[in-house]
């Protein structure tokens, strides 16, 4: 008898051995699973902190920027000077003169930043840029100097009435010679690459001021390709003000 309970009592120590074992994998799973939840947790929570932060930083440059242009209203971006040829004639009974006038032109080049909204604006964490869409340069009116003009005429005889008759003539001429002169494809393509200096100098003087050093200013025409398309942006929220959108409200 006292046998048979030594034997039982041997046989029932490696079932208990083996059933602790099995508790003890069980634990060490459940704290590893809590363990692996718990890193998870606090990644993906420090991932969030991350992208909130960037996506704060993108609105605060844009609401920024936005209050710059805002102030500048239009700014002159680029001046351009040339000299335009115009010519007339005056058919008389007897003689034919001419005049040919060259006038001094000075065209003004603006972009008007205050009539960009917020959807002007585009921010790409991934790469910490703000991307600007601004609206093409506004062509001012031509100024011809026609106190410096050099006139040359050629006839025999010039009346006061072909005199006249030619300087309406020229007058009509030199401005329509002035606006193919300002819309020129060079010096429109001249006034956007000022402009595009002009904006991005601006848009990063408050950036600069404010120790956002890191966000990066590109400036697009309506035309040109938008590279923001095909990446993860973000607006203002068009529906609340730009500082409601960085308070959180």
């Amino acid at each position: 008898m006292q046998a048979n309970r030594r034997n039982n009592k041997r046989a029932a120590f490696p079932a208990r051995r083996q059933s602790n074992s099995k508790a003890f994998i069980f634990f060490a799973l459940i704290s590893l699973c809590a363990v692996g939840y718990y890193l998870w947790s606090a990644r993906k929570a420090a991932e969030a902190k991350t992208a909130k932060a960037e996506l704060d930083l993108g609105l605060e440059a844009a609401r920024m920027v936005g209050a710059k242009f805002e102030k500048a209203a239009a700014v002159k971006v680029g001046v351009i000077k040339g000299t335009v040829v115009a010519k007339a004639e005056f058919k008389g009974r007897i003689f034919t003169p001419t005049q040919e006038s060259l006038f001094p032109v000075t065209v003004d080049y603006f972009i008007n930043l205050d009539r960009m909204g917020k959807e002007a604006y585009h921010w790409n964490a991934r790469n910490g840029t703000l991307t600007i869409d601004m609206p093409d340069v506004t062509v001012a009116k031509p100024n011809i100097d026609e106190g410096a003009a050099i006139i040359r005429q050629h006839g025999s005889f010039i009346s006061r009435e072909a005199a006249l008759a030619m300087a309406r003539q020229v007058s009509v001429r030199a401005e329509a010679k002035s606006r193919a002169f300002a819309y020129d494809p060079k010096n429109m393509t001249k006034a956007r690459e000022n402009a595009r200096t002009v904006v991005t100098n601006l848009a990063l003087q408050p950036l600069k001021a404010a120790g956002m050093t890191n966000v990066r200013v590109a400036v697009s025409f309506p035309w040109e390709p938008k590279t923001y398309l095909n990446q993860p942006s973000q607006q203002w929220d068009r529906s609340r003000r730009p500082e409601e959108v960085i308070e959180g409200r």
